[in-house]
């Protein structure tokens, strides 16, 4: 199925669209790291723009993880556990759903678990042929995302449960000093770049997540709370059905357990102050869960394989576990592209283009194909492929339709036309001050420009669809016409 572009895959078009000596500048705005910016750009060079181009790459990453999940479990825990950890990660539908995203996310739960994998196999079994491994997967995880970061936490915070059950301690420091350490070293070269997003970019659009969102992230790795807790009962009953561990496969349980818990908790404290929490960063601990929960099922026997069954059944039947109800239409989880077709025919170039969800200008630049300016209500675009979030809130707090849009009708001659792109609903039930802010300068700028004597309406463009499935919030369109100087 076709996947139409949402807010977020507009921006990894945009940034990726950029010369290399300029990905850097671009990313200090952005916030992210640039492993998979490099990696789209190549992408984007080979095989197009096309929304099933972009999309396919993150769709590869998916489908890699069918195997690396078969050789995880296979290697670590025996032959049945990477067969059921292959098959849950075939089905989870977090997985599959951000298998058709253009962005980093499949990336990040792909290198994240060969992060765990090669991190027990180091550590827990004390396999040193693993350190090399352990290390290229960790640096390109953080220069992939960085929840990495909370990952790296975790695994030092899973050497102690190791180091409790593992004899040769001394050996364990060692590889952990050297390992850990030359993660760091490469990471260093990023680090600068890392503080200064960190102190002018962040997060705005993210809500400060409560104890719900903590609880309710078991229910996104594993399709809803309910079947997180069946699972981990059965996969618990295997356990203690079966306690025969060999003391480095119960350290590497318990290590497996850490690298799912405590980077979530620290994810979680950490957005108390700085927000920074989201459905689709849970990628970075799936490959984790999903690898502790097939050694339960694994070693549950008759049970195990009934249960794997069932949540396989549950996940990918006509009824999505995932979605709590049938599965929505992925064609309209963004409704720009049917926007932007139906208010290409009312512009002309050098039109002005506004858009009152400020990050939202490259994906409608992406399907807005024209000679057209754009603006949000922080004023003109500098760059219509991409969005600078450097305290973008401080920005829209200052900005004013008298300020920042009176210029712009000011300098339109007469007969242009302005087209004002506004949300008609967003998703979050407590809107972060961000979100606040661009909704009210929405209604500002709207009122603005209807009050204008120099301007009319004209067109408008609003979506047939007003269900309220789409991920995004709804876009639809108010077109004016400068009938007078």
């Amino acid at each position: 199925m076709r996947v139409w572009l949402w807010i977020d895959e507009g921006l990894s078009v945009g940034v990726a669209s950029k010369p290399l000596g300029k990905l850097h500048q671009v990313l200090l705005g952005d916030g992210a790291p640039p492993l998979y910016y490099l990696l789209l750009k190549g992408w984007m060079a080979a095989f197009g723009r096309s929304e099933v181009a972009l999309h396919t790459l993150s769709l590869v990453f998916g489908l890699a993880m069918i195997p690396t999940a078969l050789w995880a479990g296979w290697s670590l825990f025996g032959r049945k556990a990477g067969w059921i950890c292959a098959v849950l990660t075939a089905a989870n539908p977090l997985l599959s759903a951000f298998s058709f995203e253009a962005r980093s996310y499949t990336l990040v739960a792909l290198l994240a678990l060969l992060m765990v994998a090669t991190f027990l196999h180091a550590f827990a079994f004390g396999r040193r042929r693993m350190l090399p491994a352990f290390v290229a997967s960790t640096t390109l995880l953080l220069y992939t995302h960085n929840w990495g970061l909370y990952l790296v936490a975790g695994a030092a915070l899973a050497l102690v449960p190791i180091a409790l059950l593992r004899v040769d301690r001394r050996r364990l420091v060692v590889d952990a000093a050297l390992a850990f350490g030359a993660v760091g070293a490469l990471f260093l070269p990023w680090l600068p770049t890392l503080l200064d997003q960190t102190r002018h970019t962040g997060a705005p659009w993210s809500p400060v997540p409560g104890v719900n969102d903590l609880i309710d992230a078991a229910g996104a790795v594993m399709g809803t709370v309910t079947a997180a807790g069946v699972v981990g009962l059965v996969a618990l009953f295997g356990f203690i059905r079966s306690p025969r561990l060999r003391w480095r496969q119960t350290a590497a349980v318990v290590a497996g357990a850490v690298l799912v818990v405590a980077p979530l908790l620290l994810g979680w404290l950490v957005s108390q102050f700085e927000p920074n929490w989201a459905t689709r960063y849970l990628v970075a601990v799936t490959g984790a869960a999903l690898l502790v929960a097939a050694v339960g099922l694994a070693r549950a026997g008759w049970a195990g394989i009934a249960m794997t069954a069932i949540i396989v059944i549950a996940w990918v039947g006509p009824v999505s576990a995932f979605q709590h109800g049938p599965r929505p239409r992925l064609d309209i989880r963004a409704n720009v592209k049917e926007i932007a077709a139906r208010l290409r025919p009312q512009l002309r170039a050098g039109d002005l283009v506004v858009s009152a969800h400020p990050e939202q200008v490259p994906v409608v630049h992406y399907y807005l194909r024209g000679h057209f300016r754009f603006a949000t209500p922080m004023g003109p675009v500098p760059d219509d492929d991409v969005f600078d979030w450097r305290d973008v809130v401080e920005r829209l707090r200052r900005s004013t339709p008298a300020h920042d849009l009176v210029p712009l009708v000011d300098r339109l001659p007469v007969g242009a036309r302005v087209a004002l792109l506004q949300p008609v609903e967003t998703i979050a039930t407590h809107n972060p001050e961000y979100v606040e802010l661009f909704q009210a300068r929405s209604q500002q700028w709207e009122r603005a420009l209807r009050r204008d004597p120099r301007l009319r309406v004209v067109g408008h463009a609003r979506s047939r669809d007003r269900a309220k499935r789409i991920r995004d919030p709804s876009l639809s369109a108010l077109v004016f016409e400068k009938v007078n100087a």
